[in-house]
Formats: structure tokens, C-alpha cells, sequence
């Protein structure tokens, strides 16, 4: 998004605080969010045997992605996961482009 203001290289988090897009934070936050994504990507796949286990990843993962946002230092703790066998996803079309 352009605004012509310019951002001199920083965002705001959810907290209202000014930090540096290249503040390790920013980076965590980012590939948390998008392994979440991918997970749920997974979960929308008819034939996923583990959906209820990565559902609660990806709440797990949104729990996490909010912690680092609000900086907050302390172990997270989760349920233990017990997956069934999972057998590789094959992709066979391909998107329009």
C-alpha cells in the first residue's frame, strides 16, 4: 500500500509500538503466519487424514505469531499432538494462470 508518507523502514504492531521492518520480531512473525497458512491450506484438502491436529497447530502457531507481537517472554505450553499416517499430498492440475 502506498501512501506517500513513506514508513523510513518501520511498522506498527498491533500494540501501537514503532519497530524496524528489519527488528527480528517483524521476520519471526512473518514465517510463523505463513507456516500457519500453509497448515491451513493443508486443512482445506478433503482427504486430510490430520485435520483436527492441524487446526489446533494452527492456533497454536496464531498463539505464538501474538506472543512475539506483544513480546512476551514466557513458555507456551501446548497438548502433545498424536497424528495419524499421513500420505503425501499430490497436487495433479495446475492452476490458471
Amino acid at each position: 500500500m502506498y501512501n506517500r508518507k513513506g514508513d523510513r523502514g518501520q511498522t506498527t504492531l498491533k500494540s501501537a509500538v514503532s519497530i524496524s521492518k528489519a527488528d527480528e520480531r517483524v521476520n519471526a512473525m512473518g514465517n510463523v503466519e505463513e507456516l500457519a497458512s500453509l497448515l491451513h491450506l493443508l486443512c482445506l484438502e478433503p482427504s486430510c487424514p490430520n485435520r483436527t491436529s492441524l487446526e489446533n497447530i494452527v492456533r497454536n502457531l496464531k498463539t505464538i505469531a501474538d506472543g512475539i507481537r506483544r513480546k512476551i517472554c514466557r513458555p507456551l505450553s501446548f497438548p502433545p499432538l498424536r497424528l495419524k499416517k499421513w500420505r503425501p499430498l499430490l497436487i495433479t492440475s495446475t492452476p490458471n494462470c
